[in-house]
């Protein structure tokens, strides 16, 4: 994330500012950066192998978190390799 971002996100839980990504997209109102697409948003979080539905997602889901993302970007770096 750029620090302009970081600094708007401040302390918010993950399901909370995730949330206000969501609601970034459905109604065009710029918070954190310049993403206002749903699609858009879901191919970002994607590329930076962040999980999906991480509106939901607490404090104490962490180590959830941890090993979802190790998977996703396991995969990406298998994928990558075998089209080299």
């Amino acid at each position: 994330m750029q620090s302009e971002i970081n600094i708007a996100i401040g302390a918010r839980a993950p399901s909370t500012y995730f949330s206000e990504m969501v609601d970034q997209c459905r109604n065009g109102a710029l918070r954190f950066g310049g993403i206002t697409d749903l699609a858009r948003l879901q191919e970002n979080l994607a590329a930076h192998c962040i999980p999906q539905e991480m509106e939901t997602k607490t404090a104490e889901g962490y180590d959830d978190f941890l090993m979802e993302r190790r998977s996703l970007m396991a995969t990406k770096l298998r994928d990558y390799y075998e089209g080299l």
